[in-house]
């Protein structure tokens, strides 16, 4: 810098000792140097772009005057600042939702190579489950294919849990001794199930989620080396496992299961595909594995099963329409924020105008003044989005609850949503974007002018013009239709759930209160020891003051089972889906679901496990249209091989009722065929209790679990919830979460646009 003083210096001197020279006066002689040599601070400015450190010091002198220009101005600083932290802080958190449960919901490494192997029937359109394959047909698997890098196998059940705390019920996980190094995550604590524990002869061992570990023992580092009873079998725990792994416990293969037909406890398999391995590729290598096993194992392949694989990450992504739908409003809220940040920015930069037009005077070039102001806007978004993650983080601590009970069927345990790498880089991405969006435009327009006019206009600011009131519409009118945008999507979300409320279930659910009670294999294993838990558990609870009327059933509505039956109608098909529930006498009175025809399942149908049915109207129009369905006889062609019941699946139909709805998509769908059978044809490892009450249900909850355990103090007890929670979760949880999201930003962009129109118009 001194060396260019210098230079500059010599040259105006050089140049006024010719001017000397040629007769005029030394003041004369300086001026006409200075005039000939030109803009003085403009040429030392093209001087200094030649070095190659003058960006820098530019962009440090820049960030400088910014903060200066910011500190000065405390009020605008603030808006603008909490203006681009709403924004980017709705889309930073909305992005962090999407992120972590639909692109990286597992915490496996590779976790997009995970598939699982599914069964299908081939004769019902969509009916798939996970395939159950005998211990050697694993084995054959692992061995035989070349594009899996590991085969595991894995059960997946109910276990009591006792002897550390009180009896409690979680979801376990019976798997072979290479599931924990297929998914490539170490325990938290101890260590994890090696193939060394399946070795006929070795020791029962077990890793717990960490759920359990705190449930069980107070999150204490001494469980290791503890024993547990799992269904009244002990084993040892040997691992914790981290914290997204919550309510399950892993055992070791030679524990428990549920045992097959063939007497052989049935895996579901888990793979990892090979790097460079297609989904195409293994699906074709698995189609002929199948076929080569059907012959081995014709018992587990039935004529009209077929295998496929399906990625593990796939659940995950069936819901994600409306998330999408969600990010695009947040999307839309950003954008709304940023043409207000624009308004703010051009009042601002129309109000600076004297100072543009002086620093372009004194040999600023038009693209330094638009750095600047660039500069300036670049600092407000970095800022703003220092405030907007720290807003997304509060609005993720009190999202997350909200997910959890709205949208846990398909939400993996495992998933985690928090603020990581990623989060923060979509977020900076977020800020420079925004920066483009709602700096440039104000800059571009702030330095074009001529510098005379603001120089000749007096006090501190200019006049409105063409172009600054051109672009200043443009912003206004976008601000409001983007806020009319979000506004009509919840006005239509709104009216979608008033709709949704409106329609009739078939049932009341009102008063009504259930619970389920776990019934282990080893205690319970005849019918008739069932029978008897469950009339003594009746007596006992409608014995209680408030109970208006009890029954059993299982599962609750919405959660039929489904099956394929076969009936002996004119109308007549191979075979045909239908639902099922398992109820006992006085379930229908219960619930309150309407008799049309013939008689409800009795006290007499139940004890002596009679094989009879009752339809309801959608089942006797679709299967028995034109017929009288009291007679008639409906054939179970494939029963789930946990149910065990009778050899011959054929039950007579002694009654109509009315349908009722019990769809996952919501009330509004038509409803399916249906039917009910007797809590005891099928054996079923627990029992489930509905309740009808003249008082509110919840004070009955603790009398219910206190009868329970004077039966048997071992037997764990899910529940009891209230009816109404449960409707609550499956049918308007996941819609209020949608409406209250798309209408809080809907709300939050109206507020941004009339801030923005009120600014604007005062200006």
């Amino acid at each position: 810098e001194q060396q260019l003083d210098e230079d500059v210096r010599a040259h105006l001197e050089m140049l006024t000792e010719e001017n000397l020279r040629s007769g005029m006066e030394p003041e004369e002689a300086r001026y006409a140097a200075l005039r000939q040599f030109g803009n003085v601070s403009r040429m030392k400015e093209e001087c200094r772009e030649r070095w190659s450190i003058s960006i820098i010091e530019e962009l440090v002198q820049d960030l400088r005057y910014g903060l200066r220009q910011l500190r000065r101005n405390p009020g605008f600083t603030a808006v603008a600042n909490l203006t681009l932290a709403l924004g980017i802080g709705a889309t930073t958190a909305m992005f962090s939702i999407i992120y972590c449960v639909f692109v990286v919901p597992f915490p496996y490494p590779h976790s997009h190579r995970l598939v699982n192997l599914v069964s299908w029937n081939k004769k019902v359109e969509g009916q798939f489950g996970a395939a159950q394959l005998s211990a050697a047909e694993l084995e054959d698997y692992r061995k035989q294919n070349h594009v899996f890098d590991d085969v595991a196998g894995a059960t997946f059940e109910r276990v009591l849990v006792t002897g550390i705390s009180l009896p409690e019920s979680w979801i376990g996980s019976r798997v072979t001794g290479n599931y924990f190094k297929l998914l490539g995550v170490p325990p938290l604590l101890g260590r994890e199930i090696t193939p060394q524990d399946d070795k006929a002869g070795a020791p029962a061992v077990a890793v717990l989620g960490y759920t359990v570990w705190q449930s069980t023992s107070g999150g204490d580092p001494k469980v290791l080396g503890r024993t547990i009873v799992l269904n009244q079998q002990p084993a040892t725990i040997i691992g914790v496992m981290p914290l997204r792994f919550g309510g399950k416990v892993w055992i070791s293969t030679g524990l428990t299961g549920t045992v097959s037909p063939s007497g052989e406890v049935p895996f579901e398999m888990t793979a990892r595909l090979k790097a460079g391995v297609s989904l195409e590729k293994a699906q074709a290598e698995v189609a002929t594995l199948s076929r080569r096993f059907a012959s081995v194992y014709p018992k587990d392949h039935p004529p009209d099963m077929a295998f496929r694989i399906r990625r593990l990450d796939r659940d995950v992504r069936q819901f994600d329409t409306p998330w999408l739908v969600l990010l695009e409003a947040v999307g839309l809220l950003l954008l709304i924020a940023c043409v207000n940040m624009a308004n703010l920015l051009l009042a601002r930069a129309t109000a600076r105008d004297r100072e543009t037009a002086i620093r372009a005077a004194l040999g600023a070039t038009r693209g330094r003044l638009v750095r600047q102001f660039v500069v300036e806007s670049l600092m407000l978004a970095l800022s703003g989005a220092a405030l907007g993650c720290l807003l997304a983080a509060g609005l993720l601590a009190g999202i997350w609850p909200l997910l959890h009970s709205a949208f846990g069927y398909y939400i993996r345990p495992e998933t985690l949503i928090q603020i990581n790498g990623p989060v923060l880089l979509f977020t900076l991405g977020t800020a420079i974007l925004s920066t483009l969006l709602f700096g440039l435009a104000p800059a571009l327009l702030a330095t074009r002018r001529n510098i005379q006019e603001p120089l000749k206009t007096s006090g501190t600011r200019a006049g409105v013009y063409r172009g600054h009131q051109r672009l200043r519409n443009a912003l206004v009118v976008g601000e409001v239709m983007l806020s009319l945008v979000l506004l009509t999507g919840a006005g239509l979300l709104i009216h979608s759930f008033f709709v949704r409320t409106q329609f009739s279930l078939g049932y009341s659910p009102n008063n009504i209160l259930f619970a389920t009670v776990g019934l282990p294999e080893k205690q319970y294993k005849t019918a008739d020891q069932v029978i008897q838990f469950d009339l003594e558990l009746l007596r006992r609870v409608r014995g209680l003051p408030g109970v208006v009327s009890s029954a059993l059933g299982f599962p609750p509505p919405p959660h039929p089972f489904q099956v394929n039956v076969e009936t002996n109608g004119k109308n007549r098909a191979a075979s045909r889906a239908a639902r099922f529930y398992l109820v006992g006498d006085a379930y229908f009175k219960t619930l309150g679901i309407r008799l049309l025809q013939g008689r409800r399942i009795s006290r007499e149908d139940v004890v002596q496990r009679r094989q009879i049915t009752v339809i309801n109207r959608t089942f006797a129009t679709q299967y028995f249209a034109g017929e009288d369905p009291l007679g008639k006889q409906i054939k179970l062609s494939e029963v789930p091989s946990w149910l065990k019941g009778p050899d011959t699946a054929l039950f007579e139909v002694v009654g109509v009722v009315a349908d009722i709805k019990d769809d996952w998509g919501g009330p509004e769908k038509a409803p399916h065929p249906e039917f009910y059978l007797p809590t005891t044809v099928y054996k079923v490892p627990a029992a489930m209790i509905f309740i009808r009450t003249a008082v509110p249900p919840v004070t009955l909850s603790n009398p219910v679990r206190r009868e329970v355990a004077a039966i048997n103090k071992d037997l764990p007890v899910m529940g009891p919830y209230t009816m109404k929670w449960q409707l609550d979760g499956n049918w308007y949880a996941q819609p209020r979460v949608y409406l209250a999201m798309l209408a809080g930003l809907g709300g939050l962009g109206l507020l941004l646009a009339c801030v923005g129109v009120y600014g604007v118009l005062s200006y």
